[in-house]
């Protein structure tokens, strides 16, 4: 639904389970690359289905130690964002 109410570039989707490792200069250069770009973090079940991994590009915060969490995970990656955006 996002990516045909925005009318987005690129959407980036955080899955610990299933998304490639990133670091966060990796995720700042994908948002750069793209005029409207989409980030989507899992809800209350951690992670999106499978099927839904096909809509964008599924990635991971390199240095986190495991699942963070939906709420902790979106604070690192926005601070880190408007700091270098």
């Amino acid at each position: 639904d996002v990516i045909e109410l925005f009318n987005v570039d690129k959407t980036i989707i955080f899955s610990y389970a299933h998304g490639e490792r990133r670091e966060i200069e990796d995720i700042i250069g994908i948002v750069r690359n793209h005029n409207r770009t989409a980030l989507v973090f899992g809800g209350s079940e951690g992670s999106p289905r499978k099927d839904e991994l096909g809509l964008g590009v599924p990635v991971y915060y390199a240095n986190a130690n495991g699942w963070l969490g939906p709420v902790a995970e979106a604070a690192i990656i926005l601070y880190a964002l408007k700091k270098y955006i």
